[in-house]
């Protein structure tokens, strides 16, 4: 997000993109830290590491928040991120639901998320298959295009929608 009150999300790296088979593994470490899925970290991923950032990505637009987020403070008492520690709450894998958006929309919502953000990537769905989930299946769509992605977007603009006095 841009500030903390401000509703403009801005998402990037996307320099940093490429494209991959599905039988390839990579080992380089790239992005930002909040976005990192574990096998990532491990320096020995594959193609679920977009799964797991756009799990991450779903999260913050529901809450406003990173699922995981450490900051420590320099000798002039200055604020900043916390990698080592981000990296450790990321492969401990323990996400927080207590944030009333997962409330509201209940028990389907939570598992979607973490369907998403399985610390094991062989247990995360592809993005085809992740589409098939219940909580996709309740929701009324207005579907532009076979590729299933304005699916996704017009119903993330829809949840954010009703939940924005929630942000």
């Amino acid at each position: 997000m841009e500030n903390q009150h401000s509703n403009r999300i801005k998402i990037i790296d996307l320099g940093l993109s490429e494209i991959v088979e599905k039988s390839s593994s990579l080992k380089a470490e790239r992005g930002s830290i909040y976005y990192l899925a574990p096998e990532m970290i491990l320096k020995n991923y594959n193609y679920k590491v977009d799964i797991w950032s756009a799990g991450i990505i779903f999260y913050v637009l529901l809450t406003g928040k990173p699922p995981f987020n450490a900051v420590k403070r320099d000798v002039t008492g200055t604020k900043h991120l916390d990698t080592k520690k981000i990296k450790k709450l990321i492969l401990e894998g323990n996400v927080s639901y207590g944030h009333s958006v997962f409330q509201k929309e209940g028990q389907v919502l939570r598992d979607l998320i973490k369907t998403m953000l399985h610390p094991n990537p062989n247990n995360r769905p592809e993005a085809k298959e992740l589409l098939q989930h219940p909580f996709f299946q309740k929701q009324v769509y207005v579907n532009i295009d076979s590729s299933g992605e304005t699916k996704v977007f017009f119903f993330l603009f829809t949840l954010i929608r009703r939940n924005e006095t929630n942000f």
